[in-house]
């Protein structure tokens, strides 16, 4: 009896790991999808975006060297932009590999019972395409298995 009760211990441990790894990743996931949608910057007087508060604009640099930095600034912006859209579609096939088999492993875990719940958590989170590579596909950059 005592070998029964300390498998079931050990499995109710493991899947209380499971369960609290998958909560605090979808903590950082739901950080990481709160700071990339912030809503676009707003439109200056001029018809200019306006940027964010950076640390450079507190070291008391004179017009010319304003105009210097935001020319500088625009060119990694449309680098950064490539390199976002590189990512999105190499990286994000791979990491829509890695949810669906975290997932797929988490419900060989749970009873059938558990598994209809977790799936119907899963459709009311991220809608019906939650099996697609990534929940939030087209707003996240990265996070987690959404589990």
């Amino acid at each position: 009896m005592a070998r029964g009760a300390s498998a079931r211990l050990v499995s109710l441990g493991l899947l209380g790991l499971v369960l609290g790894t998958g909560f605090l990743m979808g903590i950082a996931w739901d950080r990481g999808d709160a700071a990339e949608a912030s809503p676009p910057p707003a439109e200056a007087e001029e018809g200019q975006t306006e940027r964010r508060e950076m640390v450079i604009d507190h070291v008391g640099l004179a017009d010319g060297q304003r105009a210097d930095v935001d020319r500088i600034i625009e060119h990694y912006r449309v680098q950064m932009k490539a390199l976002d859209a590189e990512f999105r579609e190499t990286y994000r096939p791979r990491r829509g590999a890695v949810v669906r088999a975290a997932r797929d492993s988490i419900r060989a875990i749970l009873s059938p019972s558990q598994v209809m719940l977790y799936d119907s958590l899963l459709e009311a989170r991220y809608g019906s395409d939650r099996n697609q590579s990534a929940p939030n596909q087209d707003s996240a950059a990265a996070g987690d298995t959404g589990a």
